[in-house]
């Protein structure tokens, strides 16, 4: 839903988002498809992720390039971004979560999502550096929107350095 809705105009969505789900998700029951749509259109319209729908940003975004670490390191990297907005130096990526059991602050995300979020980051930096980048974790299930500081991108790049993995595992060990 959050890959589709978006493109339509926000008075088009919630019968789209029924037809969709009705040909997608047949097996479930009305109420289950009912509480799914709701989730996101009230996601879609929480003002922090308005640019994350607009018209400027894409869904499912595969990216790839070399990053290099703070040790010189480089590591090869590539994924698929969730959300990503470009538009005059401002950047903001974000990925979903399903989970129904959201962390209850932003030092509760896992590292693991820190890492993939530290290097999909880099990788924008290097192609507009003077670009302000914002990266959002978003658990969709509760609306939990959490915003990982440059710090928290920077120490999670360290730990790249210094040998976890993108498993969270030491190579070290």
């Amino acid at each position: 839903l959050l890959e589709h809705l978006p493109v339509l105009g926000p008075d088009q969505r919630q019968a789209a988002g029924e037809r969709w789900l009705a040909a997608k998700a047949p097996d479930l029951d009305d109420v289950a498809r009912a509480s799914l749509l709701k989730d996101a259109l009230e996601l879609m319209a929480l003002p922090i992720l308005a640019p994350l729908f607009g018209p400027k940003a894409r869904a499912e975004c595969p990216i790839a390039g070399t990053v290099t670490l703070q040790n010189g390191e480089t590591r090869m990297v590539s994924g698929q971004i969730d959300r990503l907005f470009m538009d005059q130096g401002r950047i903001i990526l974000a990925d979903f979560k399903t989970s129904a059991l959201p962390p209850k602050s932003v030092d509760e995300v896992p590292e693991k999502t820190m890492l993939q979020m530290a290097l999909y980051a880099e990788l924008l930096r290097k192609t507009a550096p003077e670009a302000t980048i914002s990266c959002l974790v978003i658990y969709s299930a509760s609306q939990r929107v959490f915003e990982i500081e440059r710090a928290t991108l920077a120490k999670a790049l360290g730990a790249i350095a210094s040998g976890t993995s993108l498993d969270g595992d030491s190579r070290h060990s």
